[in-house]
């Protein structure tokens, strides 16, 4: 499953950060670019400005909050079935080792996903 994680102390600045990278200006050359993929996609399911600004629909597992929080969802969908991770996050480097430090040792290794960049 290709998801976007984001990993913070409290929920509240996970929550802030998602704001920060999706907030999108219409202003911008990025959101034309999201004016025309729209117009000329043939994706049959709609795609919000939000998560075209992550790619690949990211945010959809909504692997956003506390460590805590992180690790719950990822333990619930390894229960659904999912067998591996592919992380989106930014900037990588910093961002996969809080992942590392701070999400993984509260998933059992038994249930833990691979992880990869």
């Amino acid at each position: 499953m290709s998801t976007y994680i984001i990993v913070r102390d409290t929920e509240k600045e996970a929550r802030a950060e998602l704001d920060r990278i999706t907030t999108i200006d219409p202003n911008s050359p990025g959101y034309a670019s999201f004016e025309e993929f729209v117009a000329n996609s043939e994706l049959d399911v709609e795609v919000s400005k939000r998560e075209y600004s992550v790619g690949t629909r990211g945010l959809r597992p909504d692997l956003v909050g506390t460590p805590e929080q992180v690790a719950e969802k990822i333990k619930a969908y390894q229960e659904a079935g999912v067998t591996l991770l592919l992380i989106q996050c930014s900037p990588a480097h910093e961002e996969l080792a809080r992942i590392a430090e701070q999400v993984f040792p509260l998933v059992p290794a038994r249930e833990r996903a691979v992880a990869t960049v």
